[in-house]
């Protein structure tokens, strides 16, 4: 069995106030960001059939400081898998489930942290990655946002959106990029209080900036961070992020290294990683038996792998 490692934020995190919720390209500057209201996965998606997307964290050097990630788009149907490594990241600012903010809402495309490489921000731009081919692309923020000197410090996907990055400058200011679309518009600015900060931190669920108290672990608006408990959400259902230790009511799972999805019917997911292959099982909605499905993938696991946080069905 491996040992997931659980990376946390050197920065204090926490529980606060509230950012309300301002429509998209409002014209208010100082309007707060706006979550996405487009509806969640499409109907139908074949949970069989399709390529779930599982993404694998790996570390490196002395202390695990350096870490990539490693997307795998995995049919459990026909075996068949792709595996994708974007760069690696030093001391990365997203960690545990909390990285599901780095992949698109229509998952082809991820960061590769929250934190835009400063050599990146600088330029105002930033790079987003295929999470299936070799393919990236650098997003031109300055163009986006009609913002010659703007300097790119944190973004992050809507979960609700196709591919929607929201991009947080110096002046604390959020846009909202339709990358499909091609086009920007400010979304909003985060409030300035003294000895808070903003730490390249999004909501989980929402894909929507907070700020930290430097002083505590509360976070504005509240209920982000390292305490923040709540399972991660997509296409009506939630990530399972698996620790080792039984879940109360199950049975036990038939591998110790593995990730999982609980999706809106109440069936489990669950992809196991112990070997270089991928299998999936499934445990239905009060069920007592783990069930095995489809084919397993050819060898495909990266071996300095410590966990698997995410796991994405079928679009």
């Amino acid at each position: 069995m491996r040992t997931k490692g659980l990376r946390v934020l050197g920065a204090l995190v926490t529980v606060g106030a509230l950012l309300l919720a301002a429509g998209c390209g409002s014209g208010d500057p100082d309007a707060t960001p706006s979550a996405g209201s487009s509806s969640d996965a499409p109907e139908g998606a074949d949970l069989v059939g399709g390529d779930w997307l599982l993404r694998f964290t790996v570390e490196s050097g002395g202390e695990g400081e350096l870490t990539a990630a490693v997307y795998v788009a995995y049919n459990p149907s026909t075996g068949t898998a792709t595996a994708r490594r974007l760069p690696t990241a030093l001391n990365p600012d997203t960690y545990s489930d909390g990285v599901a903010v780095l992949v698109s809402g229509d998952q082809k495309v991820a960061l590769q942290d929250t934190g835009v490489p400063r050599s990146q921000g600088r330029q105002g731009r930033l790079t987003v990655y295929s999470t299936t081919t070799d393919a990236k692309r650098v997003v031109d923020v300055r163009a986006l946002t009609g913002r010659p000197d703007l300097i790119a410090v944190g973004a992050a996907f809507d979960p609700k959106e196709p591919e929607v990055l929201r991009v947080v400058d110096t002046e604390r200011a959020v846009w909202r990029l339709d990358l499909v679309a091609g086009t920007g518009a400010r979304d909003g600015s985060l409030p300035r209080h003294r000895g808070w900060i903003f730490a390249n931190g999004f909501d989980k669920n929402t894909g929507l900036p907070y700020i930290e108290d430097t002083d505590s672990e509360a976070t504005l608006p509240a209920g982000n961070g390292i305490g923040d408990v709540r399972p991660v959400q997509r296409r009506g259902g939630e990530i399972r992020v698996d620790d080792g230790t039984e879940k109360p009511g199950e049975p036990a799972t038939p591998c110790g290294f593995s990730g999982g999805f609980v999706a809106e019917d109440g069936t489990t997911w669950l992809f196991c990683a112990d070997t270089a292959r991928i299998s999936a099982y499934r445990l239905l909605k009060g069920g007592t038996t783990w069930e095995p499905v489809g084919k397993a993938s050819p060898p495909i696991v990266p071996g300095s792998a410590v966990e698997l946080p995410v796991v994405l069905p079928p679009v």
